[in-house]
């Protein structure tokens, strides 16, 4: 970047920065019994989430919902929550830093009028705080959180424009956990829910081994060769063909998997949208899958399934719990498991995570483990 281009940005920068000040001091959210909920994380948590849509829909008669969420699970929302939300507003958060498209959402949300949003997201980040706040809403409730996503000068700084923020245990627990607890502060009842739940109509078939060998982030990956040796034991053990599932980012990945395999497959990564992931997953005799979008769904279909992860966030997002555990096997690597023992290397793996070889985990590891644990029978 030329030194006028870095002009031109730190004036965007200032003049976005006045505004935004403006905004977050000037309510003109006027139409009672209508309110914003924001969630701009990404699928995972979109999935950890979404059941307490309805616990609000349940709680708030006659008021009309908005969902402002992240853009990559539209298709999910739309097809199983539109029960519960009147109105999407779909956001891609990675084009937040430019201006315009930064005035245009706020623009969208203060023209919905709403007097309340709820935003449940506890690892806030800049800007998903600075939606909330220029929402134009009177009342804004919030997480008190933690700094991974946001420096604490800011946090702090943003703390003192919301008009409420549930206070947050700095404890190990589970994500979906996190926001049964917050919710249940935030509508003042007891939740009964332990587990994320997808209901999807089973049509009783169950003749393949569903596999996503993508990721968000190329560090969450298995490597690909691993995962062809794998499906190569498995269909020696089990005779089942493969589905090979994920984005149209994921193709390039289905593709090299499938070099010189020896085990019949098809692939639907590009093909099928995310509303048809559920479908997909609960035809499938088992699923395999990084860290990821696929596996939360898998989990919320109880579907038998194994995750493949680093052990990182361990006991916020990968393991679930015991009692939402059921069909569920995760595996990281040795490494992980020895700093698990060290408590302060545990609670920086838990809020950040550590450096381990993800490579580290063989496939002749994850074969063993799927057949220790009898997810898939003969």
């Amino acid at each position: 970047m030329n030194i006028f281009k870095k002009i031109k940005r730190k004036s965007e920068l200032i003049a976005i920065d006045r505004m935004e000040r403006s905004l977050f001091t000037l309510k003109t959210g006027k139409k009672e019994k209508s309110l914003i909920l924001l969630k701009l994380d990404a699928i995972g948590d979109y999935i950890l989430f979404r059941n307490f849509l309805e616990e609000l829909r349940n709680s708030k008669p006659g008021w009309e919902i908005i969902l402002c969420g992240n853009i990559l699970w539209k298709d999910l929302a739309e097809k199983f929550d539109s029960s519960f939300v009147d109105k999407f507003i779909w956001v891609k958060p990675n084009e937040l830093d430019q201006v315009e498209y930064r005035k245009s959402v706020y623009e969208q949300l203060r023209g919905t009028g709403a007097t309340l949003l709820i935003h449940p997201t506890y690892s806030r980040t800049g800007n998903s705080d600075k939606v909330a706040l220029a929402s134009g809403a009177q009342e804004i409730i919030g997480y008190d959180g933690d700094t991974v996503n946001i420096g604490q000068e800011p946090k702090t700084k943003h703390n003192t424009y919301y008009t409420q923020l549930v206070p947050s245990s700095q404890e190990e627990m589970h994500e979906f956990d996190r926001y049964k607890y917050f919710f249940e502060k935030v509508l003042g009842k007891k939740i009964n829910l332990n587990r994320p739940v997808i209901k999807v109509v089973q049509d009783g078939k169950k003749d393949s081994i569903l596999i996503f060998p993508g990721a968000g982030h190329e560090v969450k990956r298995w490597p690909v060769d691993h995962f062809r040796k794998l499906c190569s034991m498995l269909y020696a053990e089990y005779k089942l063909p493969f589905v090979i599932g994920g984005s149209k980012g994921d193709l390039p990945i289905a593709e090299e998997l499938i070099k010189n395999a020896d085990f019949p497959f098809e692939i639907v990564a590009g093909k099928k949208n995310l509303a048809n992931v559920p479908e997909l997953t609960s035809r499938a005799a088992f699923v395999i899958a990084n860290d990821s979008g696929p596996f939360h769904i898998a989990a919320a279909l109880q579907a038998p399934s194994v995750c493949i992860f680093k052990g990182n966030h361990f006991g916020r997002f990968c393991p679930y719990p015991p009692e939402a555990s059921k069909d569920l096997l995760f595996i990281y690597p040795e490494e992980s498991k020895k700093n698990l023992l060290d408590p302060a290397k545990r609670k920086i793996m838990y809020f950040e995570g550590l450096e381990v070889n993800l490579n580290s985990i063989k496939p002749e590891t994850v074969f063993e483990q799927i057949k220790t644990a009898r997810l898939l029978r003969k």
